[in-house]
């Protein structure tokens, strides 16, 4: 079983600086967000207070309970038995989806749970990308699929969810201002200009 890996085991990275174009894009910070596999909830501290983050791993769900941050756990390879009937304006889930024994299941279950009216936004690394001469994908101990945009959409299609918009998430932008610059600038570009130079992808997608 893949979550014996992540049980007693913290798999913490650093922020993202894409995440903040997308939280001032979708006024985050005022909106309830449900944050799936949130880890020691990093992110979640940026959404309304009223968020919830779902966490497997002990050691990261006790990191941000000390934060004072709502955190409860769940399994995400299992059916969904957590915050039933709360409402949500978007489910978030950020490098999850690789980790998991089912891409399909996992966005089948976000697809027929009770957030009719909420977006997805689903981040993921690129395996195809110029940061893997140096960081190689499947080195990552928890990776266990990679995605292409292609097959994210197909994906997508057969779970019915419809992208609305795409974010590029730029090497080191997180650790130089003049990569942060050029993320803001890519934005409008379109895939096949900037995916291969991307680290990762955040897409926000719809229910259909």
């Amino acid at each position: 079983m893949l979550e014996t890996k992540y049980k007693d085991t913290s798999y913490t990275y650093d922020y993202y600086s894409s995440f903040f174009l997308i939280k001032k894009d979708h006024h985050l910070q005022n909106k309830r967000v449900i944050d799936l596999g949130c880890s020691d909830g990093r992110y979640l501290k940026h959404f309304w207070k009223n968020s919830i983050g779902i966490e497997y791993s002990d050691v990261d769900r006790e990191k941000a309970e000390k934060e004072w941050l709502h955190v409860i756990f769940g399994n995400l390879n299992k059916e969904f038995d957590f915050c039933q009937n709360e409402k949500f304006d978007f489910i978030f889930s950020s490098h999850v989806i690789e980790h998991l024994e089912s891409p399909y299941l996992f966005l089948k279950r976000i697809r027929n749970f009770w957030w009719n009216n909420a977006k997805l936004i689903l981040w993921y690394p690129i395996e195809n990308s110029l940061v893997r001469l140096f960081d190689p994908y499947f080195w990552h101990d928890g990776h266990v699929y990679s995605f292409s945009l292609a097959n994210i959409k197909k994906l997508f299609q057969e779970t019915w969810f419809e992208i609305e918009k795409i974010y590029y998430d730029i090497p080191f932008a997180w650790k130089w201002k003049i990569f942060n610059r050029i993320q803001k600038i890519v934005q409008k570009l379109p895939y096949r200009l900037v995916g291969w130079r991307s680290n990762a992808l955040y897409l926000v997608a719809r229910k259909i």
